[in-house]
């Protein structure tokens, strides 16, 4: 079987050659101006990166010393809580509960003494002995 090869003249040949030439330089241009960007976003982006970095530098470094106080600090209250008698503690806070305790039941004794009644009558007594003074000084 013999193949049939297509008719085409010279010219369509050419007319098609020169498009795919066109459009390959259409593309080639394209892909420059792609080129270009992409460098352009690139060169943007590693910016930004080192500034960001920087700027996250120099908080470490301006964070640095405060660290080490807390640390150092830390340190001081670790070593004081576990030289601290904490039983001792424990006793001497509750012996003080028992007094503050003691003391409110004593008071609250007195105040169950106290008269009320006469009391109220001697405070309405040195009123009626007083308003006469007041309206003479005009109180």
């Amino acid at each position: 079987m013999e193949e049939k090869q297509p008719n085409h003249s010279e010219t369509e040949i050419l007319t098609l050659m020169k498009e795919i030439r066109n459009s390959h330089e259409e593309e080639v241009q394209l892909l420059k101006k792609q080129l270009c960007h992409s460098r352009i976003v690139n060169w943007v982006s590693l910016t930004v990166l080192v500034c960001v970095l920087g700027a996250m530098l120099f908080a470490a470094f301006q964070l640095g010393p405060a660290v080490e106080n807390t640390v150092a600090s830390l340190e001081v209250v670790t070593r004081e809580l576990a030289e601290a008698d904490l039983p001792k503690m424990l006793k001497d806070v509750d012996s003080l509960v028992q007094q503050g305790g003691q003391s409110i039941t004593e008071a609250m004794d007195k105040l169950n003494q106290v008269d009320f009644d006469t009391l109220n009558g001697a405070i309405e007594h040195l009123n009626s002995v007083l308003k006469p003074f007041a309206d003479f000084f005009g109180r």
